[in-house]
């Protein structure tokens, strides 16, 4: 049966997004199977800048632009949270992933500055 799981540790076994280690999205949803919804992910001021990735889908090389003067840190991983990139320090204008190395598939791309967190997703077909 598609989504069921041997065990007890997938708190939802009809979304393939959530299950133990998935990250957590700002969503209302328990997506890391932790029994808390969107904990530590907090909206201040209520407005993210504008976050460009493209083009996606992308077949190795993509791009994530930032507004000028912005500065982030960025992180990508798997579908399953396997960490690609950790911490990349990033700032303005375009910043260049590469993931030539990587299956297609979806990849999740965390993107934190001072206030906020953003969780943005691309995929290599």
């Amino acid at each position: 049966i598609s989504g069921y799981v041997l065990d007890s540790t997938d708190c939802n076994d009809t979304n393939p997004a959530v299950f133990p280690g998935a990250i957590e999205l700002l969503n209302g949803i328990d997506d890391d199977c932790d029994f808390l919804a969107d904990e530590g992910l907090v909206v201040q001021n209520g407005s993210f800048p504008n976050i460009e990735i493209f083009p996606n889908p992308t077949n190795n090389i993509f791009n994530i632009g930032l507004p000028s003067g912005t500065f982030v840190t960025i992180s990508i991983s798997d579908i399953n949270g396997a960490l690609i990139f950790d911490q990349v320090e990033c700032s303005g204008n375009t910043n260049i992933f590469d993931l030539t190395d990587q299956p297609a598939g979806i990849y999740w791309v965390k993107i934190i500055c001072k206030g906020w967190i953003r969780m943005l997703s691309v995929e290599k077909i």
